[in-house]
């Protein structure tokens, strides 16, 4: 198994854990405050690994690329651009 292919692995189960730990939290606090302020860190966490997960590139109906989470232009003018530069989502450039 290659590094990227491990570091794959540890995000999709870092996703898991967080996922069911937040569900395991939304039972357990009561007062409403608080479970807002966990939720609301639980999904941004959430969130910021999913976008380690790439994603393939879409096209709109102009042809050109956009990201497949936020739907931004992306434009690969550089090989090191694998991020799109609005949302911050992993993208794979392989059609």
């Amino acid at each position: 198994m290659s590094g990227k292919q491990v570091i794959m692995n540890n995000v999709v189960q870092s996703l898991e854990i967080l996922i069911q730990t937040k569900k395991v939290n939304d039972n357990m606090i009561t007062d409403a405050s608080e479970k807002q302020a966990f939720g609301e860190a639980f999904n941004d966490a959430i969130e910021a690994l999913d976008k380690q997960m790439p994603k393939k590139i879409q096209s709109d109906s102009c042809c050109k690329n956009v990201c497949p989470s936020c739907g931004g232009a992306v434009h690969k003018v550089l090989v090191t651009e694998v991020y799109c530069q609005y949302c911050g989502q992993l993208i794979d450039w392989n059609r």
